[in-house]
């Protein structure tokens, strides 16, 4: 299941902002790897955080734009994750289910 990216701001969550990263996390829910997948048009540098449910920080990485890249999930326990991508242009989160 491919799921479309979210805008995340300090007054809540709604539709990707103008020039916003587009990215996908494949499979999802996941167990082990998950792929992260940065679409065509964005360009440059990013940072990949993945949040547990509390809202604390589990992964940092950075990312290089466009591109694929292989994360391993193999040490989270089972639950609710929050990947967010973050570049100049803006910020996309989507959720994703660990087994």
């Amino acid at each position: 299941t491919t799921m479309t990216a979210i805008f995340v701001s300090r007054s809540g969550i709604g539709t990707p902002q103008e020039g916003a990263p587009s990215f996908t996390l494949t499979p999802n829910p996941a167990t082990g790897t998950v792929r992260c997948t940065i679409e065509e048009g964005a360009a440059g540098k990013g940072r990949l955080t993945l949040h547990d449910a509390a809202g604390k920080v589990v992964l940092r990485r950075k990312a290089t734009l466009p591109g694929t890249h292989d994360i391993d999930i193999s040490t989270l326990p089972a639950g609710v994750y929050f990947a967010t991508l973050t570049t100049a242009q803006g910020s996309s989160t989507l959720r994703l289910m660990v087994e």
